[in-house]
């Protein structure tokens, strides 16, 4: 029931800063919008990232952490001859990156286990109560 009042009340104050100003504007002629950039497929590009995708779900089936797995394919993803490590990184979404490193921290402050194994395995340097690497 919370959440529905939540929905309610989000809905009325949006309405009631944007009602004035959403039916001004009328439709957008057809000269005034930007026109998009289309890139082309890359064939080896799009082999490389399903292969990348199936080695990350093999890794997932072994014992090693998923982080691991997951850093290992960035790894070999950035290392690539045709796309600049600083164009790759910049095409990363921070914002939902650091969303993502927040809910974590406060599914751990509340108690509850955000999806890692609770027995983390020491040899790779995981501490069962954060999901950081941590040097021993």
């Amino acid at each position: 029931m919370p959440a529905v009042f939540a929905l309610v009340v989000v809905f009325g104050v949006i309405w009631y800063q944007w009602h004035n100003r959403v039916g001004l504007g009328g439709p957008v002629p057809a000269g005034d919008i930007p026109e998009v950039p289309r890139h082309p497929f890359d064939r080896a590009q799009a082999i490389k990232a399903l292969a990348a995708l199936v080695a990350l779900l093999v890794l997932f089936t072994t014992d090693l952490p998923r982080e691991i797995g997951g850093l290992m394919i960035a790894a070999l993803l950035l290392a690539s001859r045709k796309i600049t490590s600083r164009t790759m990184i910049a095409a990363v979404d921070w914002p939902l990156l650091l969303l993502f490193r927040l809910s974590l921290r406060h599914h751990r402050r509340i108690g509850a286990n955000p999806a890692w194994p609770i027995n983390s395995s020491p040899r790779w340097g995981i501490r069962a109560c954060c999901p950081t690497i941590w040097p021993y």
